[in-house]
């Protein structure tokens, strides 16, 4: 028995728009990245002066989203977020506590868990930074027009959805081939 055989054909070369718009987009990822980085070194220099790292903070970030939700932050669920063990976690946590950052509460009907709740510390340290970018954003944003802004919002959006497709990706196989 033999197998029939398929023949490939080539690929048409990309149209001179598609072209263009890949480009732009590939413009547009290193321009993200380019972000991160200055947003991840300003932050850095933020958390010298409170002596967290950078690990620490997003513990606390997640923890302080999940109790804006009204929701005790899960610790399986953090370390799945941020792609650390469990025992990582316990000693970030640890020092968050100590530092007056995080109450850790034994769960009421199943004492095994443990809810991480933010202080009013923590909250203040957030609430800080959060003033510092702004403030750092406006002067640079605060001339835009309206529409300007509406737009960099959609943008930034898209651009987390897509960090987000990338995740969800390496963590299935880990390289994002999609192989």
């Amino acid at each position: 028995m033999t197998a029939s055989r398929r023949t490939r054909r080539p690929a048409s070369p990309p149209s001179g728009e598609a072209t263009r718009r890949l480009s732009a987009i590939e413009s547009i990822v290193r321009a993200n990245q380019r972000q991160l980085v200055s947003l991840r070194l300003a932050t850095a220099r933020f958390l010298r002066t409170e002596r967290l790292s950078t690990t620490d903070f997003h513990v606390l970030q997640l923890i302080s989203m999940s109790a804006a939700d009204e929701q005790p932050a899960r610790p399986q669920e953090i370390c799945r977020q941020l792609d650390i063990s469990a025992s990582t976690l316990t000693s970030i946590t640890e020092r968050l506590a100590a530092a007056g950052f995080v109450d850790r509460q034994r769960h009421a009907s199943d004492r095994r868990r443990t809810a991480l709740l933010p202080t009013e510390a923590a909250t203040a340290l957030l609430q800080r930074h959060h003033r510092l970018l702004t403030r750092s954003y406006a002067e640079v944003l605060a001339t835009r027009p309206r529409a300007v802004l509406t737009a960099c919002i959609e943008v930034v959006d898209a651009l987390d959805a897509g960090n987000a497709r990338c995740a969800a990706a390496l963590n299935g196989n880990g390289n994002g081939s999609g192989a």
